[in-house]
């Protein structure tokens, strides 16, 4: 079946990444209220209520799941473009990969469980050659496909707009 990920209401964190575990969607996306930074925000919501937009829950700063969106915290305030989150079951961990704003480094952010998330710091896997002049950085790191302890993900190179094929070594 197929599942659109949309935010349920402006403002709120949109599916730039979606997946399905225990029985719930989780989306990780842009949410900025105030206009500060370029953080992530994450909701999840029971698949069976999906077009429910008050089903809604969003991490808060302590990493707990709260029905009010006014709660939801930014995490990583450095995120260019699309972002991908997963879960991997060989190191039993969520991933999320992001491009750097300004650098185009491609992150990486691991964690047990959402609660823990807030303590997590992103740490570079890949740092793409420096743009020519007047040129954009890469943007858009996200994983693509994993199995086992193998994953790959890409970034766009924007001189040739093309994805460039990356694989994380664990």
């Amino acid at each position: 079946s197929l599942i659109i990920a949309a935010a349920p209401k402006k403002g709120y964190p949109s599916g730039k990444s979606a997946m399905i575990r225990d029985g719930y969607l989780y989306t990780a996306g842009h949410s900025k209220r105030d206009g500060a930074g370029f953080p992530l925000s994450f909701a999840r919501v029971k698949t069976c209520d999906i077009e429910n937009p008050g089903s809604y829950e969003y991490l808060d700063g302590q990493g707990r799941w709260t029905g009010d969106f006014r709660e939801c915290a930014y995490f990583f305030n450095d995120v260019s473009g699309e972002c991908s989150l997963s879960y991997n079951s060989c190191d039993r961990v969520y991933d999320v990969f992001y491009a750097r704003v300004f650098t185009g480094e491609t992150l990486h952010v691991t964690f047990r469980d959402f609660s823990s998330i807030n303590s997590m710091k992103s740490r570079v896997i890949y740092s793409p050659p420096l743009p020519r002049e007047g040129g954009m950085w890469a943007y858009s790191a996200k994983e693509i496909f994993s199995e086992g302890c193998r994953t790959f993900l890409i970034y766009i190179d924007p001189d040739k707009y093309q994805p460039v094929l990356l694989e994380l070594e664990r």
